[in-house]
């Protein structure tokens, strides 16, 4: 790893565009190594990323599933 795979959690919302809120729930699921140096809490840019990701494309498929037309049994 390298310095470059770490980024201060104060900049995260601004390098993937969520809240900071929207990222601390994501550090509770576990998916996102951490290190706190000292008192600033650092990311694992890597894993930001790919948990970015992935919730944007589970996003995008349940609002495809909402777009989709209902199927009526018994017409």
């Amino acid at each position: 790893m390298t310095a470059s795979d770490w980024i201060l959690a104060a900049d995260a919302p601004a390098r993937v565009g969520r809240s900071r809120a929207t990222i601390y729930a994501w550090l509770t699921e576990g998916n996102i190594r951490t290190w706190r140096p000292g008192r600033k809490l650092w990311l694992n840019l890597p894993d930001l990323l790919d948990v970015e990701r992935s919730k944007t494309a589970a996003r995008l498929t349940a609002a495809e599933r909402k777009l989709q037309p209902m199927s009526h049994a018994g017409q």
